[in-house]
């Protein structure tokens, strides 16, 4: 009886123990292994080499869930004389159809190669095959099973619902993305109550023709985030807000048809939703409320804004320099900024009442133009920074008798009415100089049959550009939204004066998206000055011109200074010098009180030059970027705006 309980024993332990032993696979034995531990050989084994005219195929898939086959090769030796002879082919899946990773031969070890979070089997498949001669020791391989890494998504049309994921453009890791893209990416959260956050590392298209977008939701038809259509500059890190149900982020990719470029790399994460991004306030000229009507107008100024629109820096404060004393010189203290427009011709009048009598209202309104833009150029043609003690209740505008255009804090608060045209644009400004936030109201006083109404920018053009570029002058320019837009219309002068139609562009017509448009111009008149405008036009037929640009387009461009990007900064500004020789750039950054911040030296040669100038240890506020060249002696000039 003591036999056979110790016979019983001894196969128990058997059983036990033999699992303890790792398996050994061979690629002969071929087929799918369900396995997370092992040893992997060549067909010879531990002992002996492989033999010649070999073809076989083995996979290994995980054996536990949620987890993904790893093998680490620690010795490797095949025939290595030509891409025909031994070779060992890995692929990242469960069959030969698989995304292949590599082809190993000679002493070239594989190391360690583990199945990648895109692959849902989790699984390798390793190929192996000899020639007719010449056979080597093999090698010797550790299986073992590891947590699922990050799927690695490169650029594709789709949807992922993820918290964790590496995000590519179409190239990959390791390639440029191609030309003629045009990619929607959607990631939204696999953890309920959480928003998707993309941290970029890395970050390169070509400048304002390759565009990446950010939408704010699980569609292009979401809102875009602030500042989200990204050319040259990164996004950093872009997390969806609270005011987004679906917690989603969409990506929009468009490339043009030639230039490539290293494209991104982002990590995809889960995180806890933000407020939604700061916009574009009536505290800012870009946030400025269009007036619509004729009827009085209730506001209240609180802040300042993103920008300093009024500065000395800008030289448009006229009669505002007489309180410009903010540390930036600024004009702002608690400012409102509006839009308007006559839609019949006449005089305006104007009140602004403020609640209080001792609140001190001052104001400016720059105009007429023909577009707006922002900030306002130029003196104010009227305005008025009166002390409240000087007027009746502490109320200012247009009218009362004056004949005045402007006045100091000595004046009584009231200057002269504005004879206007229809069609003519304006920029109205009001600031609380004692920073009571105290409520106003606007009521207007018009006559000789003068009405106000909603004359709203049919588009909002953000930039308008243009460089010679080898044979041809490259127009460029770029619209944040559209509103019954029918097409572009570029033109051409060679004195400023005399222009011709050149081409005709349809335009997006009406839209929120960022649209980006480009024209080669092979006809410009060489070794001449050309100006260009666009001419913008509406369905009805309604046109407005944009603000002329120049281009030296003869063969001895000397330098000039282009795509300052993105401006304002809140780190570093970008921007392209270009020269027809090798010469030495001086570069300047001036503050408006004419000290020269930085200084600094940069070796430039001919062609174009991408440069960049740290602004992030610098004080908030307006800057002149000025580049001086050795050789040609050049000087050049740019207003940058440090927030």
């Amino acid at each position: 009886m003591k036999l056979i309980i110790k016979a019983y024993v001894f196969i128990l332990a058997i059983i036990i123990i033999q699992p303890l032993y790792a398996q050994n696979y061979n690629i002969s034995l071929g087929g799918t292994v369900s396995a997370c531990s092992g040893t992997f050989y060549d067909s010879g084994g531990s002992g002996a080499n492989y033999v010649n005219n070999e073809d076989y195929t083995i996979t290994f898939c995980p054996s536990t869930a949620g987890q993904v086959i790893q093998v680490a090769f620690t010795s490797f030796s095949t025939e290595n004389w030509s891409a025909t002879y031994d070779r060992l082919t890995i692929y990242d899946g469960n069959s030969t159809a698989a995304t292949q990773i590599g082809s190993y031969a000679g002493a070239s070890s594989p190391g360690t190669i583990s199945a990648s979070g895109s692959n849902s089997s989790g699984c390798l498949t390793f190929r192996f095959r000899s020639d007719g001669s010449t056979v080597y020791s093999g090698w010797v391989a550790t299986i073992s099973c590891v947590a699922a890494p990050p799927p690695v998504i490169n650029g594709t049309t789709g949807n992922y619902t993820v918290c964790s994921a590496t995000f590519y453009d179409s190239g990959g890791s390791g390639s440029n993305y191609s030309n003629n893209e045009t990619k929607t990416t959607v990631f939204c959260p696999s953890t309920a109550g959480q928003c998707m956050k993309a941290a970029f590392t890395s970050f390169n298209l070509e400048d304002n023709f390759d565009y990446l977008s950010v939408y704010d939701g699980n569609s292009t038809s979401s809102p875009m985030i602030l500042g989200s259509s990204y050319t040259a500059s990164s996004p950093g890190t872009i997390t969806a807000t609270s005011t987004n149900t679906s917690g989603c982020l969409t990506f929009l990719f468009s490339s043009d048809g030639a230039t490539l470029s290293s494209g991104w790399a982002a990590n995809i994460s889960c995180a806890t939703c933000v407020a939604a991004p700061s916009v574009a306030v009536q505290q800012d000229c870009y946030g400025a409320v269009t007036i619509c009507g004729n009827a009085a107008i209730p506001g209240n100024s609180l802040g300042t804004g993103n920008f300093n629109d009024a500065n000395q820096g800008l030289g448009n404060l006229g009669c505002l320099n007489d309180y410009g004393n903010t540390n930036d010189g600024s004009a702002e203290h608690q400012s409102t900024w509006y839009f308007f427009s006559p839609s019949v011709s006449g005089t305006i009048g104007m009140t602004i009442a403020p609640n209080t009598a001792t609140s001190d209202y001052d104001w400016a309104i720059w105009g007429p133009y023909a577009t707006i833009s922002c900030p306002p150029t130029g003196l104010p043609l009227r305005c008025s920074a009166a002390a409240p003690a000087n007027s009746a209740g502490g109320q200012t505008g247009l009218g009362n008798g004056a004949v005045d255009t402007e006045e100091g804090s000595g004046g009584n608060g009231w200057v002269a009415p504005i004879n206007v045209i229809a069609g003519q644009k304006y920029i109205l400004f009001l600031d609380n100089w004692n920073t009571t936030s105290t409520p106003f109201n606007i009521s207007w006083q018009l006559s000789g049959g003068a009405s106000l109404g909603c004359t709203t920018l049919p588009i909002e053009l953000l930039s308008f550009s243009g460089s010679n570029n080898n044979g041809f002058n490259l127009i460029k320019w770029t619209t944040a939204s559209e509103s019954n837009n029918d097409y572009f219309t570029i033109e051409r002068s060679i004195d400023g004066i005399n222009w011709q139609e050149i081409t005709k562009i349809k335009a997006a017509g009406n839209s929120s998206n960022y649209n980006h448009y480009q024209y080669e111009d092979y006809s410009f008149i060489s070794n001449e000055i050309n100006y260009y405008r666009l001419k913008q036009t509406d369905f009805s037929g309604d046109f407005e011109y944009s603000n002329i640009i120049s281009i030296e387009s003869s063969e001895n461009i000397e330098t000039y200074l282009s795509d300052i990007h993105p401006n304002p900064t809140n780190e570093n500004i970008y921007f392209n010098v270009f020269t027809s020789q090798s010469d030495i750039a001086n570069i300047e950054l001036i503050d408006f009180m004419g000290n020269s911040i930085i200084k600094e030296e940069q070796h430039i040669h001919s062609g174009k030059n991408d440069l960049k100038t740290d602004m992030s240890n610098l004080k908030n506020g307006i800057y002149i970027l000025k580049i001086t060249t050795l050789n040609d002696g050049k000087c050049i000039n740019q207003k940058v705006i440090k927030n």
